[in-house]
């Protein structure tokens, strides 16, 4: 091979280039410059035959690829097995100009690439196919799969797979020389290209660009040296079909990538020989898009913006109307940035023209390149902005690059053996191919079903348009055995299966390609990824899911870790009823995984214990259902839960020991709720009782004894009590809700079929209006509820004869939860800030008062802003309202949604309450921190004896003294007579994101008591997957929260990077995480800045939570890990964390 040390560079290329048996055109796939030279060239050279580096079998497609009715961009499909190759073709392919132009020429055409299907390391298709599926919309490009810097790179089976040779170092100096010269990084091959190749096209002739390309394959061919088995192979196939054209006597013209240029000069064997066993390959013509196109659509080409490409052969490489098309594509995108809420005018868009026109004049072009015109579209459109102005700016440059072209094949062209394999499939199972219908499936019976089943759910899978699964009705709960469907072929088949071509030539191939190039990078991903891959009978796709199951199971959270459990007990004991199709070891490898994740799942139960989440409290109820193996371990975790856990999850946990003994007594004792925290703990205890209890609530005693209680309590505890207890049952949605009324009747005191005679029911009516009337001639007719009265209040539910006071209560509370579905104006929603709305704000604050008194005002109102009505915040007096955190993060959360006159409404509660809070933690934390700045022990005796340090200190020198054991004071420790001086810091690492919104506020406020300590100095850093440094603002709590965004991804190893360079003396430095550890990123790097911060001295705390009551929702997994790593992890109150911190430095020598 060429490049060796000591070969002339100019040589070899002049070489290359002098050729004429055959006359080398070296190209790159999908190059503008190339597309429109090599016509140009080909018309000078005048060969006989072309030969085009294709395989064998796309001869049979040449004419349709070339056809004038055929609209670019299209792809050739080949298929055999289960692997998969796609070879797509724009406007700007030089592969599809040249075959244009020999059908123009009437020259003939020869493919002299190895078929698809032989040759070593293809496994059924071309290069860049995997095994069962392919890779996404393209699976090779013409010539390889592999991205190659000229296009034509080397495409076998990679580093380590089939095909690979024996490493054989080459000669970079090509290579580096083109890059230096580019201007561009090292390894970016690409942009080398287009700054080379590209770029300088419009001032060059076609004889100059097709050198420069055949240069710049030569360049990377001799950095790579030894190639490996598979392009050895077709190598070495192109070269002896190449050498029979040129023996037979006629003018050869060889297109191929630039890369493989070099190899058609070398020696070799003669005779290119019979095409080795490629009959069952299988091909079809497709429309293909610039979105599939583009490399961030996945392509494995890695070209980049198509839209520009298109325009740049259009322009024919005339440096003027380049620059008009410029200019065209700066209004396009000021157009979009206008769209997108942004200023952009003409102004901006001529001022972007000509920068971009200055910029291609500094650097020598004819004219402006894609390099030029995004450098100028960032410079003046996106102003400096990253985010915000920036983000659009990148979206509409993307938008108005890439294009929206879709192409199609000539009419005429041979059909698509996807729509022909789906029609007969369809066909074959019994489902109309023409109008539709609705089904209802069976699949857990096998059989015809099942085979329906199957099909309807990889044309799902594949997004071909025909099938719609139905939501299947259940009864109180009940799995539904019936498979509802409405099936119809439509146009929007029609042209889905022409899209999902792209993905293969079968329903299952469709499927297959689809999940497998699913992201699969989230268990919420991974379990629908698991489910729809057992549901298409899809073992590969099954095989990935469990793969990204297992890589996560030391990781995953408490929730995640149920559901996927879950899934993957329903694929292993066929719930899931394709899952019976599954190979067997698909199954027990779920079953395997399955208690792996139990275990985690047991292991992250610690890790909700602060959880007011109900879907958390779900979960549990989940878990505990799922028979998991390890019913001592998960008994002690619930009493665990009942005991010290949020008000939530002792609900919960209640909820799952119902039926033991004292549950009843428990759950009744909730109840007894005098104060305003004790109700709002009600609320969430009923929720978290109702949502793990389930249908067993119905009958169990423990309810049966709420249910009394909340029957036989005074009428004003009762009032007292009923915005909780609706809240709490509010959890249930209406339909549950009433079942329960309906169950729970016979304890109300009233029958469910009471029938009586005509006459006796009037005679009751009777007496019952009588006495009615009397009590209300008294005004006592609404002073006391009956149980169900009481009971259709705490649930929600009217009958319609409600007297006035009840029909007062309900209402007050139905504007909060809303109104059952009899009495909504919109039937379809019961949520508050959606519902019709029956009473102004002003209104319903005098109503919540009338009723319950001033103290629920605060409760009900902080809720409903929760619930979407931030206006309630604005009827809140900053001067009297009760200061707590629950309300300052309510409001926090509205301050970036509000316009600024209602932020202004808002901005004195917000101050106000954190000044309260900030004050009232300081008086209790400065204790804890009042010794940090007095004096500092010693082992000088220059001041009074430490007699407790002392104490510690010798422990190990222990002497009997009188047959008694004595410490003797070997290392006497004193006081030191001076203040220890401002020498700490304190690094507080806060997330931010939406899962730590009290944190954050507890975070701020305990950071600016810290930072009035003598000895501390105090730096903030917000981070999500950012980090912002608020350390200017620790002492004004209020700036601090008004300015941090709360929500966004968590990258903790990134922020723990940032925080490593605030440490000055490590020795000296406290760095405190605040973080539920649910870290987005790769974990291992995580436990690796750990490490590395632990090895420089600082000492480390995480705080899984900080919040008055030191319990939080974390990821039990990964806290565990980080702790191994040298991070002392727990939940903590702020004092906690004040008196961890004054150990700390009190403690240091």
């Amino acid at each position: 091979m060429t490049g060796a040390t000591g070969v002339s560079a100019d040589g070899e290329v002049a070489a290359l280039a002098a050729s004429r048996a055959p006359f080398l055109i070296g190209v790159r796939h999908h190059s503008p410059a190339l597309a429109v030279a090599v016509p140009r060239l080909l018309n000078g050279f005048g060969p006989d035959v072309l030969a085009v580096e294709l395989p064998a079998q796309a001869r049979a497609w040449v004419d349709w690829l070339a056809h004038p009715e055929t609209v670019a961009p299209v792809a050739l499909a080949f298929s055999r097995g289960e692997g998969m190759s796609f070879y797509p073709f724009a406007d700007f392919s030089p592969e599809l100009a040249a075959l244009r132009w020999a059908r123009g020429a009437g020259v003939e055409v020869a493919c002299v690439d190895l078929p698809v299907g032989a040759g070593p390391g293809d496994g059924g298709a071309e290069a860049g196919a995997q095994p069962g599926g392919g890779l996404g919309p393209a699976g090779a490009e013409p010539g390889g799969g592999r991205p190659s810097p000229v296009g034509a790179h080397p495409s076998g089976g990679g580093p380590g797979g089939p095909g690979t040779a024996e490493a054989c170092p080459g000669d970079p100096r090509g290579r580096l020389a083109l890059e230096e010269r580019a201007g561009c990084g090292p390894g970016d091959a690409q942009e080398a290209w287009d700054r080379l190749v590209e770029a300088r096209a419009p001032a060059s002739s076609p004889e100059q660009i097709r050198v420069a390309a055949l240069a710049n394959g030569w360049a990377m061919r001799a950095d790579e040296g030894a190639v490996d088995a598979r392009t050895a192979a077709r190598e070495e196939w192109m070269r002896t079909a190449v050498a029979a054209l040129v023996g037979s006597g006629r003018k050869v013209a060889a297109l191929v990538g630039a890369f493989h240029a070099p190899a058609l000069l070398e020696p070799g064997a003669d005779g290119a020989g019979a095409l080795p066993g490629t009959a069952d390959v299988r091909a079809a013509l497709v429309g293909y898009s610039f979105e599939h196109l583009d490399s961030r659509s996945g392509y494995p080409s890695g070209i980049r913006d198509p839209g520009w490409r298109q325009l740049v052969l259009e322009s024919g490489l005339d440096p003027a109307a380049l620059e008009s098309g410029a200019v065209g594509v700066i209004t396009s995108i000021t157009r979009a940035l206008r769209a997108a809420g942004f200023p952009a005018g003409p102004g901006e868009a001529a001022e972007t023209a000509r920068l971009a026109l200055d910029l291609a004049a500094l650097r020598g072009l004819a004219a402006p390149s894609r390099r030029e015109l995004i450098e100028a579209v960032t410079s003046v459109l996106a102003q400096g902005e990253v985010l915000g102005r920036g983000r659009a700016v990148a979206d509409a440059l993307e938008q108005v690059l890439v294009g929206t072209r879709t192409g199609r094949p000539a009419p005429g062209v041979p059909a698509s053996p996807l729509r022909e394999a789906v029609a007969s499939e369809l066909a074959s199972a019994g489902l109309p191919t023409a109008g539709g219908k609705r089904l209802s499936l069976t699949p857990g019976r096998g059989g015809a079903d099942l085979a329906r089943s199957v099909l309807l759910r990889r044309l799902c899978a594949g997004g071909i348009a025909y099938g719609r699964p139905l939501a299947a009705a259940a009864t109180r709960g009940a799995e539904a055995l019936a498979e509802p469907w409405d099936v119809s072929w439509s146009a929007a088949t029609d042209a889905s299966i022409e899209l999902a071509s792209s993905r293969g030539l079968t329903p299952e191939q469709v499927a297959r390609t689809a999940l497998l190039t699913r992201e699969a990078q989230d268990p919420a991903n991974v379990i629908a990824l698991l489910r729809e891959a057992a549901a298409c009978a899809c073992p590969s796709a099954v095989e990935r899911a469990l793969a990204a199951a297992q890589a996560m199971a030391s990781t995953v959270g408490f929730a995640d870790a149920v559901a996927l459990g879950t899934a993957l007990a329903d694929v292993s004991r066929c719930h899931i009823p394709a899952s019976s199709l599954l190979p067997a070891r698909c199954r027990e490898r779920s079953e395997e995984l399955g208690a792996l994740l139990a275990s985690a799942a047991l292991r992250e139960i610690r890790g909700i214990e602060g959880s007011d989440d109900v879907a958390d409290a779900s979960a549990l109820s989940a878990f505990a259902s799922a028979g998991a193996p390890q019913g001592l371990s998960l008994d002690h975790a619930l009493r665990r839960l009942a005991a010290v856990g949020s008000p939530l999850m002792q609900g919960a946990a209640a909820g799952l020991l119902i039926d033991q003994e004292g549950a009843a007594s428990r759950i009744a004792s909730w109840l007894d709720a005098p104060t305003a925290r004790a109700r709002s703990a009600l609320r969430r205890r009923i929720a978290g009782l109702l949502a793990a209890a389930g249908p067993r609530f119905d009958t169990a005693p423990a309810a049966l004894a709420l249910v009394d209680r909340v029957g036989s309590m005074p009428d004003d505890t009762f009032t007292a009590l009923l915005p909780a207890l609706r809240g709490g049952f509010d959890v249930l949605d209406e339909e549950a809700r009433e079942r329960l009324l309906v169950d729970l009747a016979p304890s109300l005191g009233q029958g469910r079929a009471l029938v009586l005679s005509p006459d006796d029911s009037v005679a009751v009516a009777r007496h019952d209006a009588g006495a009615r009337a009397r009590l209300e001639a008294l005004g006592l007719a609404d002073l006391v509820f009956t149980p169900p009265q009481r009971w259709r209040l705490v649930l929600g539910l009217r009958r319609g004869d409600e007297g006035p006071r009840e029909l007062r209560l309900a209402s007050a509370l139905d504007e909060l939860y809303g109104r059952p579905r009899a009495d909504a104006l919109d039937e379809q929603s019961r949520s508050a800030g959606i519902g019709p709305s029956q009473l102004g704000v002003r209104q319903w604050e005098q109503e919540i008062e009338a009723l319950f008194g001033r103290g629920e005002v605060e409760e009900i109102f902080g809720e409903a802003a929760q619930r979407g009505r931030p206006d309630v915040l604005e009827r809140l007096d900053p001067d009297s309202v009760r200061p707590s955190v629950e309300l300052l993060t309510t409001a926090l959360s509205l301050v970036g949604a509000l316009p600024e006159a209602r932020l202004a409404k808002l901005r004195p509660l917000v101050a106000r309450l954190t000044r309260e809070l900030a004050e009232e933690l300081a008086v209790r934390m400065r204790p804890a921190l009042s010794a940090l700045a007095s004096a500092a022990p010693t082992r000088r005796p220059n001041g009074r004896l430490d007699l407790p340090r002392t104490l510690r200190a010798n422990l190990r020198h222990v002497a009997a003294v009188d047959g008694r054991p004595q410490v003797v004071p070997v290392h006497p420790v004193f006081h030191a007579t001076r203040a220890r001086q401002v020498d700490w810091r304190l690094v507080l690492l806060v997330d931010v994101s939406g899962s730590m919104s009290q944190s954050v506020v507890y975070s701020a406020l305990t950071a600016a008591v810290l930072a009035q300590s003598g000895c501390l100095s105090v730096d903030f850093l917000a981070f999500s997957s950012e980090v912002i440094d608020f350390s200017g603002r620790v002492d004004d709590p209020l700036s601090l929260l008004l300015e941090v965004e709360i929500g966004g991804g968590t990258d903790i190893a990134g922020a723990m990077r940032v925080a490593r360079s605030h440490l000055r003396v490590p020795s000296r430095t406290l760095v405190v995480v605040v973080s539920d550890f649910e870290e987005f990123g790769s974990v291992d790097a995580l436990v690796g800045e750990v490490e590395a911060m632990r090895a420089s001295g600082a000492v480390l705390l995480g705080c899984a939570a900080l919040n008055d009551s030191g319990e939080g929702v974390y990821n039990a997994g990964v806290a565990a890990r980080v702790a191994a790593a040298g991070m002392r992890v727990a939940a903590l109150s702020p004092l906690d964390l004040a008196r961890w911190v004054g150990a700390v430095v009190r403690e240091a020598p």
